[in-house]
């Protein structure tokens, strides 16, 4: 037997062998589709779960420092491949670059402070602690909060919104509540002739 037979038919039984296993061992690439863009607006739909995820990130002004250590990525999951219902909540989570102070120890809290007058606050559950770098001391680098879609719209709705999370001060620009606003009302928050 020629060693070309041999190579065609290890080939032929590698193909066979990939295609049986592809349907037992799907890989996510198959089941998630990011969907088309919509601004600032991301959304993943996942077929498996038959789910869809839509989140908008914003990188607040920090008053302690002139850097933008700090991301706050907004997100919501819903059935199906669309949003036709308002969500019940609406997820916050605050993430500050792991080297950024990285000596310093953070406290795993959020607040939000709207029009200088109604404080929202925002507690993690234990479970939603996550740290990028697991060591002996650390502190989280994120905080995972559930906002209420009622608490949502009034922030949305505020005319100033400040806030403080793992130890840092921000505030959001004009810009940055417009943008928020069009999330909103993207994922059916708020009707889409609000402000």
């Amino acid at each position: 037997m020629s060693d070309g037979s041999l190579l065609g038919k290890g080939f032929l039984t590698l193909v066979i062998t990939v295609l049986l296993l592809s349907p037992v061992f799907p890989y996510p690439y198959q089941s998630a589709q990011r969907l088309e863009p919509s601004g600032p607006i991301s959304t993943l739909y996942d077929a498996r779960e038959d789910e869809t995820e839509t989140w908008i990130e914003i990188v607040p002004d920090i008053r302690q420092s002139k850097l933008k250590p700090m991301r706050l990525n907004f997100s919501v999951k819903t059935r199906g491949k669309s949003v036709l219902t308002p969500p019940d909540s609406v997820t916050l989570t605050p993430i500050l670059d792991p080297l950024y102070d990285p000596n310093v120890r953070r406290q795993p809290v959020a607040r939000l402070l709207l029009d200088g007058q109604q404080e929202v606050e925002l507690k993690p559950t234990l479970a939603n602690l996550v740290l990028s770098f697991p060591c002996e001391g650390c502190a989280p680098d994120r905080i995972i909060t559930t906002i209420p879609a009622d608490t949502f719209r009034k922030i949305v709705l505020s005319q100033k919104v400040e806030g403080a999370a793992l130890g840092l001060d921000f505030f959001l620009s004009a810009e940055q509540l417009d943008v928020l606003l069009g999330f909103a009302m993207h994922v059916k928050l708020l009707p889409s002739s609000r402000r």
